[in-house]
């Protein structure tokens, strides 16, 4: 959960650094909550066959994972390692395009 965890950590971060005010920071932020559910829900009601390529979606692949773990099933290295690297390379590209906004900032680099 830790990389699923930095995901979304950086994700409201790049979403509440593209805001003006907190008021349009929490609309987006509610509408953004939405977003990762939305695989989550095509998986509860559409009969879609489990693949290894369904744990490239980062909470998808954490439900999947955590209904193997408690049904008793075998999980794959080749699951695991899918859903931690996907997690784990969107949480970076959204930190490096935050250092990339903050870092151009004129008010993060004036003295108070």
């Amino acid at each position: 959960m830790l990389p699923l965890m930095m995901f979304f950590a950086s994700g409201m971060l790049l979403i509440a650094s593209f805001a003006r005010n907190a008021k349009e920071a929490q609309t987006h932020l509610g509408i953004a909550m939405m977003l990762p559910m939305a695989p989550f829900f095509l998986l509860q009601f559409l009969s879609i066959k489990q693949s290894t390529l369904l744990f490239a979606v980062p909470v998808m692949s954490q439900f999947l994972l955590a209904e193997k773990l408690v049904v008793g099933e075998k999980i794959g290295s080749d699951a695991f390692l899918l859903s931690l690297s996907s997690s784990l390379a969107l949480a970076v590209i959204f930190l490096l395009q935050i250092i990339r906004i903050f870092s151009s900032e004129n008010i993060l680099t004036k003295e108070a």
